[in-house]
C-alpha cells in the first residue's frame, strides 16, 4: 500500500496567519495527507506568509530560495506560497520565485488538496489562473480570487495546543487605515454564525482545552444574526470548561461600554486590550 503524501506548512506572521496554517493543516489532513514535522520529510511544502511589512516579504522569499535545494533533491516535491504575501504579489512571486509551484490567496484553502492533486498530475486547476510555464518544469498556479463568503465554515482546524486554541471568528476588514493593506489581501469583512463559533468552542473546551483566543481582523466589530461582539465574548465566557477568553485585535472605534462591561464582569475574559495604535501625539 503506498504511504499517504506528507505536507509541511511553515507559517509567518500575525496569530490569524498561525490560525490558518492550523486550517489548512486539518484540511490537508482531511484530503488524506500526513502531516511532517519538518520540510526534509515532506512531499508538499507550504510557506504561509505576511504582507504587513517589507522585511517580511524578503525574509520569505529568502526562506523559499533555500527550500529550492530540497526540490533539486526530490523532483516531485511541491513547494507552495500561501497568505497575504501570495495574494499581494500574485504572478510577480512566480517571477522573482520560478521554482515555487503554487501561489495562493488566503480565500483558496478549501480548494487545497485539488490544487496540490492536479499539480501532481501535471494538470491546471479550474479555478486558477496559470502562470507563465517553463519548459523545464511544471505547471505552476496562482489561487488569488477573493471569495466574499468564504469564511471556512465547517472544517476543522489541527490544533496542537492542549492548553489553548485559536477560534477565527472574522475574516477581512472594513477599515482602510492609512498604513494597512489587509484589507487588500484578505478582503471584505465576514463574521461567522454565532452558532458555529459557540459549538466549534464547546468541542474544543470537551477536548480539555480551556483557553481560546477569538480571532478577527478587528474582532470587536463583529456583527451576525442580533449579536453584537459583547454578546458573543459573554456567551464564549458562560461556556462550560473554558476558563479564559482573549480577543485580538480589537480597534478602537468599537471598543463601547457594553465591551468594557463584559470584560469587567465576566471572570473568565482576561484582562488585557490589544490596540493597534500606529502613532500618538501629545498636546502642551
Amino acid at each position: 500500500m503506498t504511504p499517504p503524501k506528507r505536507a509541511y506548512v511553515e507559517t509567518y506572521g500575525c496569530q490569524m496567519n498561525i490560525s490558518d496554517g492550523e486550517l489548512m493543516q486539518g484540511i490537508l489532513e482531511a484530503g488524506g495527507y500526513g502531516i511532517a514535522s519538518s520540510p526534509e520529510e515532506a512531499d508538499v511544502i507550504l510557506v504561509n506568509t505576511c504582507a504587513i511589512r517589507e522585511h517580511a516579504e524578503q525574509r520569505v522569499l529568502g526562506r523559499v530560495g533555500q527550500l529550492k535545494s530540497l526540490k533539486l533533491e526530490k523532483p516531485g516535491l511541491l513547494l507552495g506560497v500561501t497568505g497575504c504575501m501570495a495574494q499581494r504579489m500574485g504572478d510577480e512571486l512566480l517571477a522573482k520565485a520560478p521554482y515555487v509551484d503554487l501561489v495562493m490567496g488566503p480565500d483558496g484553502y478549501r480548494s487545497l488538496p485539488d490544487a496540490l492533486e492536479r499539480l501532481a498530475a501535471g494538470e491546471g486547476h479550474p479555478s486558477a489562473r496559470p502562470a507563465p510555464i517553463s519548459r523545464k518544469r511544471g505547471p505552476q498556479l496562482t489561487v488569488l480570487d477573493l471569495d466574499t463568503g468564504e469564511n471556512y465554515e465547517g472544517l476543522e482546524q489541527r490544533r496542537t495546543s492542549g492548553v489553548a486554541a485559536w477560534v477565527p471568528i472574522q475574516r477581512g476588514c472594513d477599515h482602510r487605515c492609512t498604513f494597512c493593506i489587509v484589507p487588500y489581501v484578505r478582503g471584505p469583512e465576514k463574521n461567522r454564525k454565532p452558532t458555529e463559533i459557540l459549538s466549534e468552542i464547546a468541542q474544543i473546551a470537551g477536548s480539555g482545552v480551556t483557553e481560546v483566543t477569538l480571532l478577527g481582523q478587528t474582532v470587536n466589530s463583529y456583527r451576525h444574526e442580533g449579536w453584537g461582539f459583547p454578546d458573543l465574548l459573554r456567551a464564549v465566557a458562560r461556556m462550560p470548561g473554558i476558563r479564559r477568553v482573549r480577543f485580538t485585535s480589537p480597534h478602537p472605534n468599537d471598543v463601547t461600554p457594553e465591551l468594557v462591561e463584559v470584560m469587567a464582569t465576566e471572570e473568565a475574559v482576561c484582562e488585557q486590550l490589544h490596540l493597534p495604535v500606529r502613532r500618538g501625539t501629545t498636546g502642551r
